[in-house]
């Protein structure tokens, strides 16, 4: 009932912003951090960005939105694991992010080599590097993606694996950012409250089934837990001095600050808001490149 509410309340925001501002584009994100970095691309004088609160919060107000033919809108969520959804692309005021989340969108980008730049030792990561014969960035995205993996198989088969709160170095190598599985599983099962039981052979080859599916790991991967094992390596291997009071949440905040707006021009998220904008007219939600250049 609380969701329902949630969306009646961003719902009866959006038509009483409509009422005062009748050429605005309204942009409805996830979060106050998807707010952050959206938000530098954004024209603030044609479009009003709004924090849904969550993705369901979300995704039930454009039901109602899309019924009472609200116009002027868009949305833009998590992919997280909704693949078949992106596919069928039901809603034309919806977009989901080119891979897993706004995380993983940061990290696969220009803003990693940047942050490096400022907090990480290049001659540790190139030791790390060609000891793994593997980019820092693909070691990230391996990692996270196994995490993630269970992640899904938790998700689809209604396991209740908690991972709030897990402790990533009880089972990361801090020098290699290596998973140790059987280590993740049973900190996983630990650090859930009251996980469906199910025998630890069995949880074993579900995993091993997930992996399986060979997706790309940015689109596997939760950009928290990319990020977290990120961190695990800067504090603890090839960080520079400046790294040793790095938290997530300055991490993520580093990152966001660090990607650009000729990085989200790579994305198929950026084409998609133009078509919108193209079909919309005359809501216009992008800043002009030539602004953009201005400004940076």
């Amino acid at each position: 009932m609380r969701e329902y509410l949630n969306a009646t309340r961003l719902v009866t925001k959006l038509k009483m912003l409509r009422s005062l501002y009748k050429k605005t584009a309204f942009l409805i994100v996830e979060g106050v951090s998807d707010a952050r970095l959206y938000g530098k691309f954004m024209n603030k004088q044609s479009c009003h960005i709004i924090v849904g609160e969550n993705k369901q919060n979300i995704l039930g107000a454009l039901t109602r939105l899309e019924e009472e033919k609200f116009i002027g809108f868009l949305a833009i969520v998590d992919l997280d694991y909704d693949y078949q959804q992106k596919e069928e692309k039901r809603n034309p005021n919806l977009f989901y992010t080119d891979s897993h989340d706004l995380e993983t969108l940061l990290l696969n980008s220009s803003a990693l080599d940047n942050v490096l730049v400022e907090y990480g030792d290049e001659k540790k990561i190139n030791h790390l590097e060609q000891k793994s014969e593997k980019r820092l960035v693909d070691i990230i995205a391996g990692s996270a993606a196994t995490v993630g993996y269970l992640r899904w198989c938790s998700l689809e088969k209604k396991l209740a694996f908690r991972f709030e709160n897990l402790d990533f170095s009880a089972f990361i190598c801090e020098r290699t950012l290596e998973v140790d599985e059987d280590l993740m599983l049973k900190y996983v099962l630990k650090n859930s409250k009251r996980p469906v039981p199910v025998e630890e052979e069995l949880l074993d080859t579900w995993l091993r089934e997930y992996k399986e599916r060979k997706y790309n790991p940015w689109m596997v991967c939760s950009g928290h837990d990319a990020v977290r094992i990120l961190l695990l390596g800067l504090l603890n291997f090839f960080g520079a001095y400046n790294a040793k009071k790095l938290t997530a949440n300055t991490l993520e905040g580093s990152l966001r600050l660090a990607y650009t707006f000729d990085d989200f021009r790579e994305t198929e998220l950026y084409f998609l808001i133009s078509q919108w904008e193209a079909k919309n007219e005359p809501f216009a939600i992008l800043k002009q490149r030539k602004v953009m250049a201005n400004a940076g």
